[in-house]
């Protein structure tokens, strides 16, 4: 079974990168992390749940991107059903993550090459290429940026200061 972990969704943010500047990572990441950890435990609800609310979020994104290319060829193995949400307390920490553990989901997502058989029976039949679609990567992106931009307001509507 293939399993890709695509999305790292967090609240309190102390599993993910620190980076800045292009790489899409927003320049005061740990300076959010160290004033969630210091606010009220209801704000830290609050962010808990909004981490929570992005992994939904993203995994119905997923599987609705997933539905829209069922064809009888893959209505045995539907790629949406192998979509799943984990949502983990690490060091105090909430994790969010969707995982695509469908079959053929690495063939969707990455796509495949041209190629010729060579078997007795298949003797020069070619196979098309399948362009790589990398949905659950642009889903998780998009979420993800929009998860950090909600928490960046909640600590600056609860006193806080974020630089990016």
């Amino acid at each position: 079974m293939l399993m890709r972990t695509v999305s790292g969704l967090s609240s309190r943010v102390k599993s993910m990168p620190k980076t800045g500047g292009g790489s899409g990572m927003f320049v005061g990441l740990s300076e959010l992390t160290d004033q969630l950890k210091r606010m009220a435990s209801e704000v830290q609800d609050e962010a808990d749940h909004i981490v929570m609310n992005a992994t939904q979020m993203t995994a119905q994104e997923l599987r609705a991107e997933y539905r829209a290319v069922r064809t009888s060829r893959n209505d045995v193995t539907h790629l949406e059903d192998g979509v799943r949400e984990v949502v983990e307390d690490v060091d105090g920490f909430t994790r969010g993550r969707v995982i695509s553990a469908s079959p053929h989901a690495h063939l969707y997502e990455y796509g495949t090459e041209t190629r010729r058989y060579t078997g007795p029976w298949k003797t020069g039949k070619g196979t098309g290429k399948a362009p790589a679609r990398f949905a659950l990567t642009k889903i998780a992106i998009k979420r993800r940026s929009a998860m950090l931009d909600e928490l960046k307001n909640l600590v600056r509507k609860n006193g806080g200061t974020i630089r990016g």
